[in-house]
């Protein structure tokens, strides 16, 4: 269907009415494009709209606003029904609501466009928007053009044009035949050039005036008759129809009474509602901060109790390597509980002695870190037992009350042992010295007597020795004092063994060299 035959279907659509088809073009219907912001502005994350295949028909008409006022223009949104021959308007703005026009590029470069008319009717209610979809570039300036014309010069504003520049638009009638129509109408509403404008003018009232308008102006001419004579008889006309007006208004409001006065009570209603809305409101914001605070309380005793099994945990792992470090062995514990020591025991004392130097040199505060690995003690002989690894405490937990009374009970224990190994290696001493003089008072000559067992009872004793060195190096003084008087009084014994063996060999040396 050609463009003039839509205009003619159009202008059939309006024939009933007042209003004069100006501008009449077909366009796709097209869902609400999603805008980032403000509607209708230009942002880079725009939602192109999509096009639903309807066809609607975008039409401007105009009519007079009286007979001095310029013209009312309306922007109808026309359907086809049928066979497409008719059409049905299906929403209508004026133009003076008409406040943005917005322009956007269809995807595909076949010269679709998308055309977003923004109306805006007051301050308190929320903007209309039209969103359709043009097939070329000539259809969407004809469209813009024609509305930004007619508003420019009959509303007295200027749309705000995105997405194609005003002045490009006012220039592009020039050259296009298109546009001619458009032009020739609004300069025919313009000048208020239709069949009935010989009538109007004989009339004299200049611009456009419907036969219905000029109908009823000449029955209310006939009614009323404005010579000099009627004039009172026209002002007790007006008072009677003022006062029966007014009449009529006070019998309303007297029956509309009842209305109101339910009203009222509805309204009173509501806000009792509104009311107990708002205190439970209130009660509801009061437990909501109660139970954030609880929330809060909960959060941090659980971060606490976290922090305290985590602690916990540690400790437990630092009282267990304490305990280890503060109980002495079973054997250790039987060894100390024996009265006396023997020379088969020897070695179980000596083991005993050195886990007694390894508890207390580990009670002892660490002076580099809270654990520090001692070395084994070095070995002094083959039948030395090395010394275990422990660890030293920290000067933390050296300073404990548990700690102080181990290791003065360890003290002691030491002192003890030291003393009766002590006694027992004096004792030792004494009795190998004896029983080597008992050997040695009956040599009467040759060799001396062999000295393996005092070797053999000294690699014995010899680790007694050593754990007595490390536990207590002051107890090694009178050993060797001790010591040295059992060697000096076998070697005196020896000595005159040996000196008295001589005085007889020279004896009977001499003996015998007399007899000869």
């Amino acid at each position: 269907m050609a463009k003039s035959e839509t205009i003619k279907r159009m202008e059939e659509l309006f024939a009933a009415s007042e209003e004069r088809v100006l501008m009449a073009q077909k366009v796709l219907k097209s869902e609400k494009a999603s805008l980032g912001g403000t509607l209708g502005g230009t942002f880079p994350f725009r939602k192109q709209a999509k096009a639903q295949g309807k066809e609607r028909v975008i039409c401007l008409t105009a009519r007079r606003r009286g007979k001095t006022q310029g013209f009312r223009g309306m922007l109808h949104a026309c359907k086809p029904v049928g066979n497409g021959n008719k059409y049905i308007v299906r929403q209508s703005l004026p133009m003076s609501q008409l406040t943005k026009i917005v322009v956007i590029g269809m995807p595909g470069g076949d010269g679709r466009e998308q055309l977003d008319l923004v109306f805006s009717s007051s301050a308190f209610s929320s903007d209309a928007r039209w969103t359709h979809e043009v097939a070329s570039v000539a259809d969407r300036t004809l469209i813009v053009r024609a509305l930004y014309l007619f508003c420019t010069r009959h509303e007295h504003q200027r749309p705000a044009i995105s997405g194609v520049d005003p002045g490009e638009v006012e220039s592009w009638g020039t050259g296009h035949p298109e546009t001619a129509d458009l032009d020739s109408e609004d300069a025919r509403a313009s000048s208020g050039a239709d069949d009935e404008a010989p009538q109007r003018m004989a009339r004299g009232g200049p611009g456009l005036v419907s036969a219905r308008e000029a109908k009823d102006l000449q029955s209310l001419l006939d009614m009323f008759s404005l010579g000099f004579s009627d004039v009172e008889a026209f002002q007790d006309r007006l008072r009677a129809e003022l006062t029966a007006l007014e009449d009529a208004n006070a019998v309303g409001i007297l029956a509309s009474t009842a209305g109101v006065t339910e009203i009222i009570g509805n309204i009173g209603y509501a806000e009792g509602l509104v009311e107990d809305m708002e205190e439970s409101l209130h009660i509801l914001d009061v437990k909501l901060r109660h139970m954030r605070k609880d929330i809060a309380a909960i959060e941090a005793r659980n971060n606490s109790l976290e922090l305290q099994t985590r602690n916990s945990a540690k400790l437990l792992g630092a009282l267990d390597g304490l305990l280890a470090s503060l109980e002495l062995s079973n054997d250790t514990k039987r060894v100390l509980l024996q009265s006396a020591v023997q020379i088969t025991s020897v070695p179980a004392f000596a083991d005993a002695g050195w886990e007694l130097q390894r508890r207390l040199a580990a009670l002892e505060p660490s002076v580099h870190s809270p654990e520090v690995k001692l070395p084994p003690p070095p070995s002094a002989g083959k039948g030395r037992p090395g010394g275990k690894a422990t660890f030293q405490l920290s000067a933390a937990m050296a300073g404990m009350a548990a700690v102080e009374q181990q290791r003065m009970q360890l003290m002691r224990h030491t002192r003890t042992f030291t003393d009766r190994v002590a006694a027992f290696l004096c004792q030792q001493f004494d009795d190998i010295a004896t029983q080597t003089i008992a050997d040695v008072r009956g040599y009467t000559g040759g060799a001396l007597p062999d000295h393996e067992n005092i070797r053999s009872k000294a690699e014995i004793l010899a680790p007694l020795m050593q754990v007595v060195q490390g536990l207590q190096p002051s107890a090694l003084p009178p050993l060797r004092v001790r010591y040295c008087a059992a060697l000096n009084k076998l070697l005196r014994q020896e000595l005159r063994a040996v000196t008295a063996a001589g005085r007889r060999a020279a004896a009977a040396a001499d003996a015998a060299a007399a007899a000869a």
